[in-house]
């Protein structure tokens, strides 16, 4: 079954940022690095060669009229080599940036779920843009969230069914003056337990089951 991509929020929910990680600068180096280098080879193969000859013939003894000749077209060589190395050094880096961005800003949606989901907040799902990667992750964290927050509910308010009934029997006991007192101490023990799990699930945030 193939996941759907998980949307983005809408842009009232949502502005507009640049995600910059160490990672992504690491990353955008030496990816920039490796297109570059990519770039002189296929450059120098295109472009350099045919000034090869040029140069050869100043260093050899040849007429005036042939030494200036190669001497013009080394020159046009140099005045063309400088320009592109330059516009292949951008074009590199900025696309190395593109590519490591895709990357960047889904890491940062899931870092900032995390801290929320750390904070004991279940209701939160991860959503990506369209065009990030990690659609298959994010999916994954999400049907997981969706599970314990299900899971949650149902515990408070099965939780809360439970200390009703308990309370209600508990306060039946004490109204007879012939009751157990062990059962209703054990009884009087289970609803304290159960304000104390009560405790910990306020700590969460989580969608109510009634």
């Amino acid at each position: 079954m193939t996941d759907t991509p998980t949307p983005a929020p809408g842009p009232e929910r949502r502005r507009a940022r640049v995600y910059v990680y160490r990672f992504q600068k690491t990353y955008a180096l030496w990816l920039a690095l490796l297109l570059f280098i990519y770039s002189v080879v296929i450059f120098g193969l295109a472009f350099v060669a045919p000034y090869v000859l040029p140069a050869l013939k100043l260093i050899q003894p040849l007429p005036l009229e042939e030494r200036v000749l190669a001497a013009r077209q080394f020159l046009v060589f140099g005045q063309t080599l400088w320009p592109a190395m330059a516009a292949l050094i951008v074009a590199a880096a900025a696309f190395s940036l593109y590519l490591t961005h895709r990357l960047a800003g889904p890491l940062y949606r899931l870092h900032q779920s995390a801290r929320e989901l750390a904070q004991g907040n279940l209701t939160l799902r991860v959503r990506l843009r369209r065009g990030d990667e990690l659609h298959e992750l994010a999916n994954v964290a999400n049907t997981a969230l969706v599970n314990m927050d299900q899971a949650f509910g149902e515990i408070r308010a099965h939780g809360a069914h439970s200390q009703a009934a308990v309370g209600r029997v508990v306060e039946a006991l004490r109204a007879q003056p012939g009751a157990n007192p062990k059962c209703l101490a054990d009884l009087e023990g289970a609803l304290k337990e159960g304000e104390q799990l009560e405790a910990v699930l306020q700590r969460f945030r989580f969608a109510e089951r009634l």
